[in-house]
């Protein structure tokens, strides 16, 4: 709402609402998806593929990716995360955010060609 002055008093409640579904939807949700998958895995030794009813309800998660890259959703939504605090936080300093953002994406997929997380060739082009 352009009405409202930032760093005004009636910004503040607003902004601790921003915070705080941030923190619930940019930290809570994938950690607790990497902690289900995560025990889910060791608990079967590695393989989330055999147990029916985890795989239909959590296979969505990890379905595409090799067996033993089953995090790499989480890794696309860190990805994510990090790539939109760096455009956001770093909006005044235009050099700094291109650059930061450039660095990020060139390291990300570094790190893609380096683990080769996706069953099929295809996913890395359009990655």
């Amino acid at each position: 709402d352009y009405q409202f002055r930032c760093n005004a008093t009636e910004w503040y409640p607003y902004m601790a609402l921003a915070l705080i579904f941030l923190a619930v939807y940019g930290i809570g949700v994938p950690m607790v998806a990497i902690a289900f998958l995560f025990h889910n895995s060791r608990k079967r030794k590695g393989n989330l593929w055999n147990n029916r009813i985890v795989y239909m309800n959590w296979g969505f998660l990890y379905r595409g990716y090799r067996h033993r890259r089953w995090y790499w959703e989480i890794v696309i939504q860190i990805r994510k995360m990090v790539l939109i605090l760096v455009v956001v936080f770093l909006s005044d300093y235009t050099e700094v955010q291109l650059m930061g953002a450039i660095w990020w994406l060139a390291f990300d997929l570094a790190l893609c060609y380096k683990l080769n997380p996706y069953k099929e060739r295809l996913k890395y082009w359009l990655e």
